[in-house]
């Protein structure tokens, strides 16, 4: 399989990132800015394409229409001015919107704030349960439409649209059902940190024996730690029994300080685990803009406390 939408993408890519003329004559024909992509976040060529898809039908006008670029035109057209060509365009469009959705849409959770090692396991398993249901209502309903009624056709289109995607699917549950891969151990560590939120754990109902599973992060990695979990764990259970799901599971932690020392330790920890990088960068990001090198010599202590009341005013407005 050549997929049209590789030679596609790059070039509307192409064509909105170096026009300022293209974005601006876009966002007059269709009401909307164009989505741009950024080498820093894969999932922003995802939006690309779902923006495209949504479109779809503003493309070709808009193109005819276009006065700039001529390059960029001229290799878009040669793709749109071809009924074969087209139809595989739209069937790989939408396949990649109905493939790559449940990835970019718990990349937006997963990179958000808050307690997020208690929910990334839920989070992957539910990428993992998608990727293998394969669940494509844009695929279908396009397949359909191009096929006219003719139930083999769509479905020849929907065969079509599937093999496009299908290594990157297999790839992807490969690796996470692989138990010598090194993402498993990983996937395992965040299964185990479920223990640490008083809602799912009433859900898990814990024996004793599964708090070992905690040795996968290092910090837990010690018999006293380990030991002092378990002996807690009946009233662990017990002060869980009942939380609402609205609760604030930091703040519930907080509360239970004084019962439940070793558990609110290990809590502490856990919530220091990120699945993602993007409140790191995030960091980064505000210290860049603050600090110059004009300010080499500003102490440490000055820089802590700036970004965190940046950080923290961030997360409040």
């Amino acid at each position: 399989i050549d997929p049209v939408l590789d030679q596609f993408g790059q070039w509307w890519v192409s064509l909105f990132s170096r026009s300022p003329a293209s974005r601006l004559a876009w966002k007059e024909r269709t009401g909307q800015t164009p989505k741009r992509h950024s080498a820093t976040r894969w999932w922003s060529l995802w939006e690309v394409y779902e923006q495209l898809l949504q479109q779809f039908g503003d493309v070709q006008p808009f193109l005819q229409a276009l006065e700039t670029s001529p390059a960029a035109k001229r290799n878009l057209e040669a793709i749109t001015d071809d009924p074969d060509q087209l139809q595989r365009l739209r069937l790989e469009l939408a396949i990649t919107i109905d493939a790559g959705g449940p990835f970019v849409r718990k990349t937006y959770q997963l990179e958000g704030d808050g307690p997020l090692a208690l929910d990334a396991y839920r989070h992957l398993q539910e990428v993992a349960t998608a990727a293998a249901q394969q669940h494509y209502p844009n695929t279908y309903a396009i397949a359909a439409e191009i096929a006219n009624g003719d139930a083999d056709v769509a479905r020849q289109h929907v065969q079509y649209a599937k093999a496009c995607v299908q290594p990157a699917v297999n790839y992807f549950l490969q690796r996470f059902n692989n138990q010598e891969g090194d993402l498993y151990n990983l996937v395992r560590a965040f299964k185990s940190a479920r223990l640490f939120c008083p809602l799912q754990v009433q859900d898990l109902n814990p024996q004793p024996a599964a708090v070992d599973q905690l040795r996968l992060f290092p910090f837990f990695d010690d018999d006293g730690i380990i030991n002092a979990l378990k002996s807690e764990l009946p009233a662990y259970m017990t002060a869980a029994e009942g939380t609402q799901r609205e609760v604030d599971r930091v703040s519930w932690w907080e509360r239970h300080s004084e019962l439940l020392p070793a558990w609110q330790d290990g809590a502490r920890r856990i919530l220091t685990v990120l699945p993602s990088s993007a409140p790191a960068e995030r960091v980064f990001s505000l210290l860049q803009a603050a600090y110059t090198h004009q300010q080499d010599g500003v102490l440490s202590d000055h820089i802590e406390a700036s970004l965190m009341l940046q950080y923290n005013r961030g997360r409040q407005s």
